[in-house]
């Protein structure tokens, strides 16, 4: 069985979001997106409310091991 998610999000909030995750320096990034839900047809569609950027060094710490 494949479950499908449908995430809706606003093109400013997009924007930002693939700028932070993907900035050209093949690095891992990371963001937390506050979501309301929904279903349309039996399908879980998430609406993005928020857009939180991790602020690397103080949200995100490189570890040992990853």
């Amino acid at each position: 069985m494949i479950n499908k998610c449908q995430i809706r999000i606003a093109r400013d909030q997009f924007d930002v979001l693939i700028h932070h995750l993907f900035p050209g320096d093949h690095d891992e990034h990371g963001a937390v997106l506050l979501a309301g839900m929904s279903s349309r047809d039996g399908q879980l569609v998430l609406h993005v409310r928020e857009v939180h950027i991790a602020e690397e060094g103080t949200d995100y710490v490189e570890g040992k091991i990853g």
